[in-house]
Formats: structure tokens, C-alpha cells, sequence
């Protein structure tokens, strides 16, 4: 276990240290080491995520939410955040601008 959370800490990719997290988290789910590890790498893909929310990169941004959730599944917002641009990069739902609902924080 501690094996597999060195790895993901040393990990240059934060995509690459999540999936390791997650990987983990099925070997010893009751882990004290993982919040210790999965905390700051669920941050640093939230915040790219919403940096590539930002730019409008639909793909990415999904791609560093979905991470965050995968790292650390406490990450309510990230997952929302990841449907959020799902849907966007799917073009599968329409935004409501009358009722004045706006996305999870990416703008």
C-alpha cells in the first residue's frame, strides 16, 4: 500500500498519481495514508480543471475533474463539475440562462 502511495506521490502527471490513488483505494480502503495522498492531488487536478474550464478546453477539464473524484471521491464538486463538462463537451444539454442557473463555479 505504501508502495503504491510513494508512486503516486512521486508521480510527475497528477492524472497518472490518481489513478495509482484509486488503484489503492481498492487494495486498503480504510487507509489513513490515502487522505494524506489523495487530498492535495484531488486540489491540484480541481484547480486545472477549472483553469481548462477556464479556456474552454471541454476535454481536459473533464478529464482533471474526473481525476479529482477518482483520487479523492469526498470531491462532491468535482464530480458535479465533471458532468458539467461532460455535458458541455457532448453538446447533450442545454444551458438555462432564463432561470438564471449557471455551471458548478467554472466561470
Amino acid at each position: 500500500m505504501s508502495c503504491l502511495l510513494g508512486r503516486a506521490k512521486e508521480s510527475e502527471d497528477p492524472l497518472v498519481a490518481a489513478t495509482i490513488v484509486f488503484e489503492a483505494r481498492f487494495i486498503e480502503p480504510r487507509s489513513e495514508l490515502l487522505a494524506a495522498v489523495a487530498g492535495p492531488i484531488g486540489e491540484k487536478l480541481d484547480a486545472a480543471g477549472v483553469e481548462a474550464a477556464g479556456r474552454k478546453d471541454w476535454q481536459e477539464a473533464y478529464e482533471a475533474f474526473r481525476g479529482a473524484g477518482q483520487a479523492d471521491p469526498t470531491r462532491a464538486l468535482s464530480r458535479r463539475r465533471a458532468e458539467d463538462v461532460r455535458d458541455r463537451r457532448l453538446k447533450i444539454r442545454a444551458y438555462d440562462t432564463k432561470k438564471g442557473t449557471k455551471d458548478r463555479d467554472l466561470e
